[in-house]
């Protein structure tokens, strides 16, 4: 547990933050949890906000997406809040998260974080039957591997972060419409 400043769970998949909170209430945690609905593995991130509607709703054919949009500005205050120290849950290998989390740090600029990766973990395997799996996504995790997940993160350290800031523009040079993991990136 910290002492200080109240942490706050940041996810990018809301079935993640979900499970997250079952988690929490399940050991008797009053820590929050924020999750946007924005999902930055496609469509346009330079353009602005109107853009990105626009290109989702001519490409998807969604037609409440500017809902998403503008829910995404409460998030970004409360999880960039000075108030809050973030602890973001992320997979390198799971585009939504990793594309959300390049987003959302390109905003909290140098203000500290902690982060928990769940890139390399395997979970499963209790089982005669069953072997065990990487978890690819924070929302593949159950209340259980999340309760054994907790405090177990780390300080976002200046180098793993400047690398992230740098994947990130990349990213924006590109403004793909669609973002693909490739290959997992060593950070």
């Amino acid at each position: 547990m910290t002492i200080g400043k109240p942490l706050l769970h940041v996810l990018f998949t809301p079935s993640g933050a979900g499970t997250l909170r079952q988690t929490l209430a399940r050991q008797g945690r009053a820590e929050q949890v924020a999750c946007p609905f924005d999902d930055f593995s496609f469509g346009p991130v330079v353009a602005g906000d109107a853009a990105r509607v626009a290109w989702i709703e001519e490409e998807l054919g969604s037609t409440s997406w500017e809902s998403v949009v503008a829910d995404t500005a409460p998030f970004l205050r409360g999880s960039c809040s000075n108030d809050v120290l973030p602890v973001v849950w992320i997979s390198r290998r799971d585009t939504r998260s990793y594309a959300g989390f390049l987003w959302w740090l390109s905003h909290l600029g140098d203000a500290p974080c902690k982060i928990i990766d769940v890139t390399d973990l395997t979970v499963g395997g209790a089982g005669r039957d069953t072997a065990p799996w990487l978890a690819i996504s924070p929302s593949a995790l159950v209340p259980e591997e999340m309760a054994r997940l907790l405090d177990t993160q780390t300080n976002l350290d200046a180098a793993e972060r400047g690398k992230h800031q740098t994947r990130w523009k990349q990213l924006l040079y590109e403004n793909a419409p669609l973002r693909v993991l490739e290959a997992v990136m060593d950070l």
